[in-house]
């Protein structure tokens, strides 16, 4: 069960959720009295939710602040119940979000995490692939401009993105 409107995926070392909740919380609380941060079935991996904040500003603020604990914080653009087939909806689903976001000729780079289901993420990142440089994009491992997440987390994926670097566009 979703705690709300995810806004952010973030993970921890094994066995310091509670200390990189403690972080979380103590960063976006004076923001968001009502911040939610939810334990997922799977160790190190929580899911903050807010009805006030989106996923951007949760994002930005968290990145204001050192994290000892946090590893790593993905926006939630969009989050995808899943079963049976789902590839071709995530793919659909990524390039829609990339073309909302990134300027045509901008490098994203694609990247992949599936936990507690069976996605096949070589599959999927090569599918999206092919639909960003069908639409104008540039999809590179390093020097790139902007990062897609596709990450599942049991039932639900979530797909983020975030610009890794500054441009001159």
């Amino acid at each position: 069960m979703l705690c709300g409107k995810p806004v952010l995926l973030v993970t921890s070392p094994q066995g310091k959720e509670r200390r990189a909740e403690e972080e979380v919380g103590n960063t976006l609380f004076p923001y968001d009295p009502g911040i939610t941060i939810q334990y997922t079935r799977f160790p190190g991996v929580l899911l903050v939710c807010s009805e006030s904040l989106s996923p951007d500003e949760a994002y930005r603020l968290l990145g204001t602040r050192y994290q000892a604990y946090v590893k790593k914080v993905l926006p939630c653009h969009i989050v995808v119940k899943v079963s049976g087939e789902v590839e071709q909806v995530l793919a659909e689903r990524s390039a829609g979000l990339v073309s909302s976001r990134v300027v045509k000729g901008e490098a994203v780079r694609i990247d992949c995490v599936s936990r507690g289901f069976k996605l096949r993420c070589s599959e999927l990142k090569n599918m999206v692939a092919s639909k960003l440089r069908n639409m104008g994009y540039r999809v590179l491992w390093r020097n790139h401009d902007w990062q897609l997440n596709i990450e599942t987390i049991g039932e639900i994926a979530v797909i983020g993105i975030r610009r890794v670097k500054s441009t001159n566009h």
